[in-house]
């Protein structure tokens, strides 16, 4: 064996060598393990010809032989060292990839101002909010796994004073993009259309009051109102000023959709505001910052931030201008991820960029307002001529403080 075949055992045994010498290194070996096999065999059954004289050979023989044994454990051991070895630093870049892609995501969704997942949060509650009347949600993001981000929560509705859980909705989030969302219904969906204004057919109408007639007077319901023409937000509020209900979601001309409805068509996408904005992280004002290190003395995982946070004030039965505006940002923040925003909505042709320009030169128009509050209360709307239509929705058992 030379001294060269030696040192490369030696840097094989230390893990020296590259992973395509080792593996070389090991053909190799097995060759020579094949070679003793053959030894071996040869000197259980007997001495070869020419290695029968004691005198002269039996010495280099017997010395030979104990040296081949003694190279074979060593190689042997060395084989194993090395895979254990090789074992061990397939674990370790395993372990680095994992950790440093767990790094890698937690940045990603943390990042920013506000931070991804806060924004990503923010674009699904504001799409289940301008399209389904009356319903919000609530959402807990948390990392889903590497490069993946989850996203659940309940879906909520407001009947009398109470936010009842009517559903539960899940969002998975691979960096940007947006599945599917997985909704549970837990409450069956009753319609909640508005009829645009001059598409009442008297009917309809009558069948729609007959419902809240129904229900008995110790209730409180959900009832959708559709007007005869189109309203300001400041106008409309003011009608329910001296009401003992509340206001919930208002139904918005957005042009083409309402148009689409006017015509008699089905498949139109319905949008509106809740009654409370949908306050964005640019609304919000910031006061009171106080900066601590985190892992005191020295701060060793950074800083900890706590301010107060303060939303505009907002007249109950006014404050249309700022609502206005609240809900055309909300398009424009829904615009601006609308891959995701594609996602929740499930596919529904919102037209975005014309909705926005439309209601930036026409003006935010209502011509249907989602209300709660005591049955009774409700029904004393039927005379009012500038409703044309009702729908109910939920009701339950009286739950209300009347401040009227």
């Amino acid at each position: 064996m030379s001294e060269e075949f030696r040192k490369k055992i030696r840097d094989y045994m230390d893990g020296k060598l590259s992973i395509e010498e080792a593996a070389e290194m090991e053909k190799e070996l097995e060759k020579l393990e094949d070679y003793q096999a053959v030894l071996d065999e040869q000197v259980n059954n007997g001495a070869p010809a020419g290695c029968n004289n004691k005198k002269s050979g039996e010495a280099g023989n017997e010395g030979e032989m104990a040296m081949t044994k003694k190279e074979k454990r060593i190689i042997r051991w060395g084989k194993w060292k090395a895979r254990f070895h090789n074992a061990l630093v397939a674990l370790a870049i395993i372990l680095a990839v994992t950790i440093l892609s767990g790094i890698i995501t937690s940045v990603y969704y943390g990042s920013g101002t506000p931070s991804r997942a806060t924004q990503f949060g923010d674009v699904v509650a504001s799409a289940i909010a301008v399209t389904e009347p009356n319903i919000s949600f609530g959402n807990n993001a948390s990392i889903a796994g590497i490069f993946f981000m989850g996203m659940e929560g309940d879906l909520k509705k407001t009947v009398g004073v109470r936010d009842m859980t009517v559903g539960e909705m899940e969002v998975q989030f691979l960096f940007g993009q947006a599945g599917y969302p997985k909704i549970k219904w837990l409450l069956q969906d009753n319609s909640r259309q508005f009829a645009y204004p001059g598409t009442t057919q008297g009917n309809a109408s009558a069948e729609g009051w007959k419902g809240l007639e129904k229900l008995p007077e110790g209730t409180v319901a959900e009832a959708y109102l559709s007007f005869d023409r189109l309203f300001e937000t400041d106008d409309i509020l003011q009608k329910f000023k001296d009401k003992d209900m509340t206001p919930l979601w208002f139904a918005v001309d957005t042009g083409a959709g309402s148009k689409a409805q006017a015509q008699g068509a089905s498949d139109y996408p319905l949008l509106g505001f809740p009654y409370r904005p949908l306050w964005h992280y640019a609304d919000w004002t910031f006061s009171n910052r106080k900066e601590e290190p985190w892992g005191k003395p020295w701060g060793l995982f950074g800083k900890k931030i706590s301010q107060s946070v303060e939303a505009p004030e907002v007249d109950p039965y006014g404050s249309g201008a700022l609502r206005n505006n609240n809900f055309i940002d909300t398009l424009k923040l829904l615009k601006q991820y609308e891959s995701i925003t594609r996602r929740v909505v499930k596919g529904q042709a919102l037209k975005l960029k014309e909705t926005i320009e439309y209601l930036e030169k026409q003006g935010v128009k209502i011509y249907g307002l989602a209300v709660t509050g005591p049955t009774v209360e409700i029904l004393k709307l039927k005379g009012e001529p500038w409703i044309s239509d009702v729908n109910v929705g939920e009701a339950r058992l009286w739950d209300w403080n009347s401040t009227k």
